[in-house]
């Protein structure tokens, strides 16, 4: 007795949230006039046509499901449909899905998948053919279109003698285009050009290793030598013996920041302190027409 407030409520409930009116469809068709009717009339409508309907709900619903991944599939492959050169595999899987062919959609995903199981080897196709036109765009661009013997599978040859033949006619081809004057000439420039790189390269690698090792305390001290020898200027003012004995100083500490000295004899007097050597060699140019002076820097150097 407590069925129709029970289960069936509860089973209407639940149909009707699922889009099925359950109370509209049993009420549907005539009730016999019979013992019990309206339960027999219902009784029916859940063994007979009950069934039925939830098939065709259930189908229903599976339909849309599949409607919408259909959906989703072809708005996931629209963008590649033009973008990848795949041949028209994609198109096709779109078109199958449109049209719900089955036949048509596994070929066209066996079309795809050996496509894409050939990309690795295009992509090395593509990077081998770059590092080859750069070097040698024609035949880059005949192995590219296929063209001939280039658009085998295998090389027409030993590529690496074709190769060295190349280059040699090159080679060969530019030097009969000049003359032997012409060769001479190129070649006086390269051993000029060679030779002063080389005095570049030397200097420079000097001079870094000089700054390398040359201390700050060292490097201001030639500026304040600099400075103090400016000061100096021809030698007639009063403070000239002070600022003769601070060059001396300042010389002291900052003579190995430089590594060659050239300079008048007047000017070496002025500015070392002659108690101990201070240099490997000691060169006086014009030493025949120098005076006595010349004689008090030969203290300076072991030679």
């Amino acid at each position: 007795m407590a069925w129709p407030s029970g289960e069936w409520s509860e089973i209407t409930s639940r149909a009707t949230s699922l889009g099925l009116d359950l109370e509209l469809l049993a009420a549907e068709g005539p009730i016999r006039e019979v013992d019990f009717s309206e339960l027999a009339h219902v009784t029916r409508f859940i063994g007979d046509v009950l069934p039925d309907i939830l098939d065709s709900a259930i189908n229903r619903v599976a339909t849309e499901k599949i409607r919408e991944a259909f959906s989703r599939s072809d708005a996931a492959l629209a963008p590649f449909d033009s973008g990848l050169q795949l041949s028209d595999a994609i198109p096709a899987i779109r078109r199958a899905l449109s049209e719900n062919d089955i036949s048509a959609y596994r070929q066209a995903y066996e079309d795809l998948v050996a496509l894409l199981s050939e990309i690795q080897a295009a992509n090395d196709r593509t990077r081998y053919l770059e590092a080859i036109e750069r070097v040698a765009p024609s035949w880059a661009e005949s192995i590219r279109r296929r063209e001939g013997a280039h658009g085998k599978v295998e090389p027409p040859g030993d590529v690496t003698q074709a190769w060295r033949w190349s280059v040699l006619e090159d080679l060969l081809a530019d030097k009969e285009s000049k003359s032997f004057d012409e060769l001479m000439d190129e070649l006086k420039r390269l051993e000029d050009d060679l030779i002063y790189v080389t005095a570049r390269l030397v200097s420079d690698m000097a001079w870094a290793s000089q700054i390398e090792r040359t201390t700050l305390p060292q490097r201001q001290a030639l500026i304040g030598w600099m400075q103090t020898i400016k000061k100096i200027g021809r030698g007639t003012g009063k403070r000239v013996p002070r600022l003769v004995a601070a060059a001396q100083q300042l010389m002291s500490q900052s003579r190995t920041a430089v590594p060659v000295w050239i300079m008048p004899v007047s000017r070496v007097v002025e500015s070392f302190d002659f108690s101990t050597p201070l240099f490997d060699v000691l060169i006086i140019d014009e030493a025949s027409q120098s005076d006595v002076l010349a004689m008090t820097t030969l203290f300076l150097a072991d030679q």
